[in-house]
């Protein structure tokens, strides 16, 4: 794996990438640290084999409280 520092640069680029032209791109990663979930534009939570959820990062925790599942305050919510 990458660590935190080569992990969110390389996500700098891949988002460099993206703004330049019409692409998308799609990344794994295996419990991202906060800065890099927070760059993140879009999310796809895979669980059990089927979608658990898939919108922006901003929303999942509110999503997940609506579930209740409740993320503790200044906690990493791809952690949780």
């Amino acid at each position: 794996g990458l660590d935190s520092v080569t992990s969110k640069q390389c996500i700098s680029l891949l988002k460099a990438l993206a703004r330049e032209g019409p692409r998308t791109i799609i990344v794994t990663i295996h419990q991202p640290s906060a800065t890099v979930f927070d760059m993140m534009d879009h999310l796809y939570v895979i669980a059990g084999g089927s979608c658990v959820y898939t919108g922006g990062t901003r929303a999942l925790i509110p999503y997940l409280t609506g579930h209740g599942l409740h993320c503790p305050t200044h906690y990493n919510p791809a952690d949780f």
